[in-house]
């Protein structure tokens, strides 16, 4: 929490799932959370998407429950060296929402002490996405952006090719910015994503982590694509049609992975 206080912003990287775009097998989401210090970008945390098979398998990614772990990592290389255990954890129960009815929100939970830390919600709105972010002494933040821009009217391989942007308020007035990257040729042929949060200047570790909990609520609500759908867009790419085709063959996949996150 030290850490993640003193970072101005941070930049997370969700891991490109190429098998799952190839064989239409949904696999858990990973993230990858880097801080930037005055140096360069600082490996922090490393997020796993805790979900049932069944939903994960059949359930769209907007209604579906999930826990997302955030685990302390101070380098790259503690990667796979077992560290599994989460100091904090942003639960999303499962939603049937209707207009204003069941909405999706997230809690979340700091492990050490296993106090609520806050809760994010998504708003009915007409037009605009709207969330707001609550902590213990109430509305924090209220996060928007425009429902015109290319990435959310068209979240498939071309409107990856734009920039997406939802503003921080606070007290009516932006405060920072959650930015949804132009992507990269991984991102391109997998639902992967990568996001820049800048930070309010007022906000502390706590309200940060909310911040990080409700940049993965826009990733789930807006841009992932379940891995069925990117089977196909393969298999239509293979018979000359539209979508983008895998070529897999040796570690490339791991070599590609390794590039992107240097």
């Amino acid at each position: 929490m030290v850490e993640l206080a003193s970072c101005p912003s941070l930049l997370i990287r969700q891991e490109p799932k190429f098998f799952s775009a190839v064989t239409g097998c949904e696999k858990p989401n990973i993230y990858h959370v880097f801080g930037n210090t005055v140096m360069c970008f600082k490996y922090l945390f490393k997020c796993l998407e805790r979900i049932n098979v069944c939903a994960r398998r059949y359930l769209p990614s907007t209604p579906k429950p999930f826990s997302l772990d955030i685990i302390h990592c101070n380098s790259m290389d503690q990667l796979g060296m077992g560290y599994t255990t989460p100091f904090a954890t942003m639960v999303k129960p499962c939603t049937c929402t209707i207009c204003c009815l069941c909405r999706p929100e997230i809690d979340g939970i700091l492990n050490t002490t296993s106090q609520a830390i806050g809760k994010i919600k998504h708003i009915c709105t007409v037009c605009d996405p709207v969330f707001e972010v609550y902590n213990g002494a109430g509305l924090r933040f209220i996060v928007t952006g425009s429902c015109c821009q290319c990435i959310i009217l068209c979240p498939s391989t071309f409107g990856k090719g734009y920039r997406g942007e939802f503003d921080i308020l606070e007290g009516g007035q932006p405060v920072g910015k959650i930015k949804r990257e132009i992507a990269n040729m991984a991102e391109i042929v997998t639902d992967a994503d990568h996001y820049v949060v800048n930070f309010p200047p007022t906000a502390d570790a706590n309200n940060k982590l909310l911040l990080i909990g409700l940049t993965m609520l826009i990733d789930y609500q807006y841009f992932e694509t379940d891995a069925d759908t990117e089977k196909k867009g393969n298999e239509r790419a293979k018979r000359g049609g539209g979508g983008v085709h895998i070529k897999t063959g040796g570690n490339k996949e791991e070599d590609n992975f390794n590039l992107m996150i240097i």
